[in-house]
C-alpha cells in the first residue's frame, strides 16, 4: 500500500495486539505511548495542521489485567487541554447492560470500572446510528 505507514505494539506486548495504519500523504502520526493494551498517538492533518490525540485500544481478557488500562484512561491527558482525545477499539467491556446480550452476570463488575474510568477522564461515547450491537443475526 503505497503511501501508507504502520505501527504496532509488538515491542510492548511481545506479539502484535494492535496495528495502526495511516495515509502518510494525509496525516503525520507520532507514537506517544505504547503498551500491551493501547497505542496512543498524536495525529496531525497535513492539510489543516489540526492535531488530535488518538488511543487505539485492545483490552486484555482478564479483569485484573484490564485494570492497568482503566488507570491509564483515568490519568492520561493530551499534550494540551485543547487537543481532542479519541479513544477507540475493543475494550472487552461495555458501558451499559444494554450493550451486551447473554453471558455470565458475575462478569458485570468490570463494567463499573470501565464506566468510572470514562467518566473520570471526561470522555464520552458518541451517538451512533444503525444496528446497536456489532453483530445481528436478524432474529
Amino acid at each position: 500500500m503505497q503511501g501508507w505507514n504502520f505501527i504496532s505494539n509488538i515491542q510492548a506486548a511481545n506479539h502484535c495486539r494492535i496495528l495502526v495504519g495511516w495515509n502518510a500523504n494525509k496525516v503525520t502520526l507520532q507514537c506517544i505511548h505504547s503498551e500491551s493494551q493501547w497505542i496512543t498517538c498524536e495525529v496531525v492533518s497535513l492539510q489543516t495542521k489540526e492535531a488530535i490525540t488518538m488511543s487505539f485500544v485492545y483490552g486484555l481478557n482478564s479483569v485484573v489485567e484490564r485494570s492497568h488500562l482503566w488507570n491509564y484512561i483515568r490519568h492520561f491527558k493530551p499534550t494540551t487541554n485543547t487537543t481532542p482525545w479519541v479513544v477507540m477499539g475493543d475494550f472487552n467491556a461495555t458501558l451499559r447492560p444494554s450493550d451486551r446480550q447473554g453471558g455470565d452476570t458475575r462478569w458485570l463488575k468490570h463494567h463499573e470500572d470501565f464506566r468510572e474510568s470514562i467518566n473520570t477522564a471526561g470522555i464520552f461515547q458518541p451517538p451512533y446510528t444503525g444496528v446497536h450491537l456489532t453483530w445481528d443475526n436478524g432474529q
